[in-house]
């Protein structure tokens, strides 16, 4: 009979989990969106009201 040998999946922290997707760190990301370069990041942003602004 064939035989299976399952181990256990490595839990990635968050950390890992956005290097492995986005090929930058977590810190890096976010100082990206802080910095929202050439507005690549607008789409996260809410556009705010001219109620809110006055």
């Amino acid at each position: 009979m064939n035989e299976f040998i399952v181990e256990k999946k490595r839990v990635l922290t968050p950390q890992q989990q956005v290097v492995g997707v986005l090929g930058i760190s977590l810190d890096e990301l976010i100082n990206a969106i802080r910095e929202n370069r050439d507005g690549q990041y607008d789409h996260l942003f809410k556009p705010q009201t001219q109620e809110a602004t006055a």
